[in-house]
């Protein structure tokens, strides 16, 4: 597709791939093993993924543009809202989309999304507790939630022991 770049991002999590249009992500998925390219397009594609990823981990945002439907793209939209290093619940998040009775419905479209990350789905946990699923796995979902409440407590980066198995 004209105007689509793609680079990839080593992070603490398993290898990144992430493609944008101009200056708006518009995927981005974890890869490992046999279906994981080496880089991007080029090596200021890598260097700018690195650099979105870096934002991340920081506790900042990037610019988001993913394909999707209305609903999907309010229910990321909301998603976006979760403080770095806070957790909401799916209830809580149809509620904010103004439908309360919604939670099966926010969960299929946090399923959905195609930015790991930068759409910050790992945020959004069960009302019955525990982190839940996540599409790129549960380990992945724990250690990403785990660097979040570090890095909001002020303990410094988390470069734990995962194993991007998932």
């Amino acid at each position: 597709m004209p105007g689509m770049e793609k680079g990839v991002a080593h992070t603490p999590f398993g290898a990144l791939e992430v493609e944008w249009s101009g200056s708006a992500i518009s995927r981005a998925s974890f890869h490992s093993g046999a279906d994981m390219r080496p880089g991007g397009d080029s090596a200021v594609a890598d260097a700018r993924a690195a650099g979105a990823v870096g934002v991340f981990l920081g506790g900042g945002r990037a610019e988001v543009a993913p394909p999707g439907t209305d609903f999907q793209k309010r229910v990321w939209a909301a998603v976006c809202l979760i403080p770095f290093g806070a957790t909401a619940t799916y209830a809580e998040i149809a509620a904010a989309v103004g439908v309360p009775r919604g939670a099966r419905a926010v969960a299929r479209a946090v399923a959905c999304n195609p930015a790991a990350l930068f759409i910050p789905c790992h945020r959004v946990v069960p009302a019955r507790g525990g982190t839940g699923g996540y599409r790129w796995g549960r380990q992945r979902k724990a250690a990403i939630l785990s660097h979040e409440a570090r890095e909001a407590k002020g303990e410094g980066r988390f470069f734990g022991n995962f194993a991007a198995t998932n």
